[in-house]
């Protein structure tokens, strides 16, 4: 039907893309409409269908993405895992569609922080949040409470700019960091901190010597 279109565009929904189309139509028909406006109507993308995390029973899903939710469009639902160590967890997104029921859209495998087990808590939550650009292009990711680096990323994120050093080192602040982590971070430090020492002394050393020639 459309052989000058190399792909159609899915993302919209069909009932309301005509419903639209036949507004806009009749407001330059009837003439009342100033040209103005009519030219400035936008057609926004909309989800077609909901988009959720498919259920261990494999028949529902908890829905993230709303059917019609303009584009780009982002949600987050919040779960809680069987075993707070478990190593990782598997997102499975799918989408409701009314003649085929849910249909896969993709999985998604992430890894988990370790926790220690002096601190284990009852229960471990986390969030899984979905993104779907106007392109169609569909992103799953997670943040976990109870890692250090999700909790600092997302702070550096609210807050603005962090230290240049701890930006380097990818250090979280003292009250989120892991007790088992801060060795390995306390050694990059010092480490770091004695190569610009040894740097520095070489320098000097060779301006002393420069001026004791002249």
């Amino acid at each position: 039907l459309f052989p000058h279109i190399a792909e159609l565009c899915q993302s919209l929904s069909p009932e309301s893309a005509v419903a639209q189309g036949c507004a806009i139509q009749a407001a330059l028909l009837s003439g009342m409409v100033p040209h103005s406006e009519i030219e400035s109507a936008m057609m926004l993308d909309v989800l077609p269908h909901a988009i959720g995390v498919l259920q261990p029973d494999g028949n529902t899903m908890v829905e993230v993405l709303p059917k019609d939710a303009p584009l780009p469009a982002q949600g987050h639902a919040t779960f809680t895992l069987q075993d707070v160590q478990q190593r990782g967890v598997t997102v499975i997104a799918v989408e409701q569609t009314t003649d085929q029921g849910l249909v896969r859209v993709g999985e998604f495998t992430f890894l988990l922080h370790r926790l220690s087990e002096r601190r284990l808590p009852e229960r471990r939550e986390i969030k899984i949040a979905f993104h779907m650009d106007p392109s169609g292009a569909f992103s799953v990711s997670f943040f976990d409470e109870l890692d250090p680096e999700h909790v600092w990323k997302r702070q550096q994120y609210q807050h603005g700019e962090s230290s240049a050093l701890m930006k380097l080192l990818m250090i979280p602040p003292p009250s989120e960091r892991n007790e088992e982590d801060f060795p390995w971070s306390l050694s990059i430090a010092v480490a770091i901190l004695a190569v610009m020492y040894v740097v520095a002394k070489l320098l000097f050393h060779e301006v002393e010597e420069s001026a004791q020639i002249l």
